[in-house]
């Protein structure tokens, strides 16, 4: 039997005088590859830009989510509260509307209930109580400002416009009373048909005349035209009975000096004294006709209250004082009414 002896030996290339090629391999990477301070820099390099990267990531999916938000959250909220502001908003409009229509409703209710309420008399006496608040308040002439000049005519002229509207409200509140009443005759005819509205001027500076108003105006109770200087053309007075008794017809009955001459202890004096008298100084034409002196009468009857009324077909003087008031006693059957007849 044969033996068959086998020896191993070392491969030329695993011999350890001899490198193998995996040393080879790692010594040609250790070659090639970047020293250890640039292997440093690069790493940081990379982080940086990793981390980097991951903040514009983080603020990108910031974004997102604040877009997601704002769209799905607080769009719908905003518009909820704008959908909320507008219904208060309209409710308030509508509120306030049927405030003025309240207002409205009340205030042509009170006007309504106010109207046809005043005769002429009191009708008046309020015209009267607006004129006078606005004496006493600025007053009806131009005021002086406090630069010394005078009042614009335009404001001046808005507030004597103001006062005229609401003497005209006060008229068209209680006209269809005064126009509508039982008709009254005075001298025989109706009264109602010459009822006008009040009519008011606005104040004018005027120079007195000196001379007193006419006999008329007295009776009346009214400011005579004759008391003032009338002016025309040329500056010249105006020779003419005052305005109201050239528009009601009547002859203009004035104060006149009666200059006499009297002895009185041996000496001759002038006397003046004072008689009403036509204001042109037309004589009389006739004792019974245009006499001053029965008009002077007469209008010293209406001064005591006296008025021509038609008496059982019949015009006759009427003392309205004379008459008893309501409720008295009836047992009396004089006829205190009647003061005189002119028949």
């Amino acid at each position: 039997m044969s033996c068959t002896q086998i020896t191993q030996r070392p491969l030329a290339s695993d011999h350890p005088s001899q490198p193998s090629n995996s040393y080879l391999k790692k010594a040609e990477k250790l070659k090639d590859s970047p020293q250890p301070a640039d292997l440093l820099l690069a790493i940081s390099h990379a982080a940086v830009q990793r981390q980097r990267e991951s903040i514009q990531q983080r603020e990108k999916q910031k974004s997102l989510d604040r877009k997601w938000k704002e769209e799905h959250v607080l769009k719908p909220q905003m518009e909820q509260k704008a959908e909320k502001k507008a219904e208060t908003k309209a409710k308030e409009l509508v509120a306030k509307q049927f405030e003025q229509e309240l207002a409205q409703w009340r205030e042509q209710r009170d006007k309504s209930s106010a109207r046809n309420y005043l005769s002429r008399a009191e009708v008046d006496e309020q015209v009267h109580r607006l004129v006078e608040a606005v004496i006493q308040g600025v007053g009806m002439e131009k005021r002086r400002m406090e630069d010394g000049t005078e009042e614009p005519h335009e404001i001046w002229r808005s507030r004597m416009i103001a006062l005229r509207q609401q003497i005209n409200n006060v008229w068209n509140d209680n006209d269809r009373r005064i126009l509508m009443g039982v008709p009254r005759y005075v001298e025989g005819y109706p009264v109602r048909s010459r009822i006008r509205p009040p009519i008011f001027l606005a104040l004018r500076r005027q120079k007195m005349s000196g001379l007193r108003g006419c006999l008329q105006c007295e009776v009346k109770g009214l400011m005579c035209s004759m008391s003032v200087q009338g002016r025309v053309l040329g500056g010249e007075v105006m020779d003419r009975g005052c305005r109201r008794c050239e528009g009601d017809g009547d002859r203009c009955i004035v104060d006149c000096e009666l200059i006499e001459e009297v002895e009185e202890e041996g000496e001759w004096k002038e006397k003046v004294s004072h008689v009403w008298d036509w204001w042109d100084g037309a004589p009389e034409r006739e004792e019974d006709t245009d006499s001053a002196e029965e008009a002077v009468k007469m209008w010293e009857r209406r001064r005591r209250g006296a008025r021509l009324e038609l008496v059982g077909g019949v015009m006759q003087w009427v003392e309205v004082r004379g008459f008893a008031p309501p409720g008295g006693d009836k047992s009396d059957g004089g006829d205190n009414g009647v003061a005189s007849s002119t028949a």
